[in-house]
């Protein structure tokens, strides 16, 4: 769980650090230009969708909106802490899902999780509908994922031998 804490705040920072580079988030300026153009994307994030559906089928009613940024912070981590758990497990007994120093456990996630996963459970637009550049950035933030989790995990590997 501590590799995949570290592996999301690091993904995190990724994109603040592409919004202090460049002065704004990738993501708002695709959803500006898409609606801008006639086709605007969902408002709704991914994470939130999936929280607030969570929220709505246990419950039979919609959050407020205090609750549904929790609902999507929720969402989020569980997912990630739920991979994470996954990758920690699997690459103990798989050496080759270490690929690429996590980034191929990284990369997996962003192509299965990101680009398919959310559009075919109806948590986000078709991965046409975004522009290249948001792609781009989704997989270096996904690449940075997976390489913190991998560099925490063998560290925490290597201090456990040492025992």
């Amino acid at each position: 769980m501590l590799g995949g804490t570290a592996g999301l705040l690091a993904m995190t920072g990724y994109w603040a650090m592409v919004e202090g580079i460049t002065g704004k988030d990738p993501r708002e300026e695709a959803q500006k230009q898409a609606k801008a153009a006639g086709h605007p994307l969902p408002e709704e994030s991914s994470t939130a969708k999936g929280g607030r559906l969570v929220y709505e089928t246990l419950t039979g009613s919609k959050p407020d909106e205090t609750m549904a940024n929790y609902l999507s912070w929720a969402f989020d981590w569980s997912y990630t802490l739920g991979l994470s758990a996954t990758y920690g497990v699997v690459r103990r007994y798989v050496p080759q899902a270490r690929i690429g120093f996590g980034t191929g456990f990284g990369t997996a996630v962003w192509i299965l999780g990101d680009e398919i996963g959310v559009w075919l459970l109806g948590l986000a637009a078709a991965p046409t509908r975004y522009p290249a550049k948001v792609h781009a950035h989704s997989a270096a933030g996904h690449a940075v994922y997976g390489a913190t989790l991998e560099g925490v995990a063998a560290g925490v590997e290597w201090a456990l031998e040492r025992r």
